[in-house]
């Protein structure tokens, strides 16, 4: 088995008629697919009354990025007598016409050669295939598409093929040849997704989401905002690696202040591949009053109090502690030793207390 891998896409393909004892029966010249700059296999043979075609089959109009395909390469004999033999060489070109992806021959009737003037790598008949008085011959070897390629991703198989009559060399001989054009898709998304959605649960926005498909998916970082634009990694949840099957995820999320949020889901795969889901809005009101966390605390709590304004904390004998400030919706209570605090604030024109255990 011969491995020949370049980057870029378009394929060429020459066929020719062989024979036992024709010219080149064993292995053709290089640069004779019909590609741009190569010659034909019209250079050597000619003169016969044969007509046909070739067929290119395994391969869609639109292939997938890193894909390995099984061609069948065949040659019709479609009138002017019964040709004896037939033979063929294949190349891939992209749009700059340079070769692309990797070929490989699985069997001893094909092989892969290598042009160093051009760069470019040719599948190819390996010894004559009679066409045993049916009207075709065909050969198998696969094609990987390449990762990428330049321009819109247009791809061609170029193709020129000989229907031979045997005698020896290479008068008599037709040649038919064409070119099929194929398109390097989008690599396909790690992940095929299903829904992505938020709602609230009792002081808590509740995640869900599903997907229909997984390939080698590690898992999603679910990410938080307060203005759409400055996202945070609050949490990551794994994946199931590969799958066919729908498969749910959830995640509850403590908001820590009143107003809009925003979440997404930031899916990555083994390899380091992402894709992002749908960004999900949502407006928080507590339904429990104001909100005050963590609590216990080791000194900076969270709270949903208008920016700027001012707490007071006392301890449990009633001692004033000091007044601190709400800055970027937290009170930085560090400063204070371990204990209980009574934390109290101005919510309009009453006054409320709020309990805070704060740990060493």
């Amino acid at each position: 088995m011969q491995f020949f891998t370049a980057k870029g896409v378009k394929v060429i393909l020459w066929g020719a008629g062989l024979f036992s004892a024709f010219l080149f029966s064993s292995n053709p010249p290089n640069s004779h697919s019909g590609a741009p700059s190569e010659s034909q296999c019209s250079n050597c043979h000619a003169g016969g009354n044969y007509t046909g075609n070739i067929s290119i089959t395994g391969v869609p109009d639109e292939v997938v990025p890193n894909t390995t395909y099984n061609l069948v390469f065949t040659i019709n004999s479609t009138g002017g007598g019964n040709p004896s033999v037939g033979g063929f060489q294949m190349t891939v070109l992209d749009e700059s016409d340079t070769f692309t992806g990797t070929l490989t021959a699985s069997n001893s009737d094909v092989g892969v050669d290598f042009a160093s003037g051009l760069s470019r790598y040719y599948a190819e008949h390996r010894g004559d295939k009679s066409f045993g008085g049916g009207t075709s011959v065909n050969w198998n070897f696969s094609w990987t598409s390449p990762a990428s390629a330049p321009g819109a991703g247009g791809l061609t198989f170029y193709y020129n093929a000989i229907l031979a009559n045997n005698n020896g060399g290479s008068s008599g001989d037709a040649v038919v040849g064409g070119s099929k054009s194929i398109t390097l898709g989008a690599d396909p998304l790690p992940v095929d997704w299903l829904y992505f959605r938020v709602s609230q649960n009792a002081e808590k926005h509740q995640l869900e989401w599903a997907t229909a498909s997984e390939d080698l998916n590690r898992g999603f970082g679910v990410e938080h905002s307060l203005d759409g634009k400055d996202w945070e990694v609050i949490s990551f949840i794994d994946g199931v690696g590969s799958s066919s099957e729908i498969n749910t995820y959830q995640y509850l999320h403590q908001p820590l202040q009143e107003g809009m949020h925003y979440y997404r889901l930031k899916q990555e795969d083994f390899s380091g591949r992402v894709s992002y889901s749908n960004v999900e809005e949502i407006r928080w009101i507590s339904k429990e009053g104001d909100l005050f966390y963590p609590n216990p605390t080791k000194g900076l709590i969270y709270v949903s109090l208008n920016e700027g304004s001012q707490v007071s904390i006392f301890s449990i004998a009633g001692q004033n502690m000091g007044s601190y400030k709400v800055i970027n919706g937290e009170v930085d209570l560090s400063n204070l030793g371990k204990g209980v605090y009574l934390l109290v604030y101005q919510k309009g024109s009453n006054r409320k207390t709020k309990k805070i255990n704060i740990l060493p």
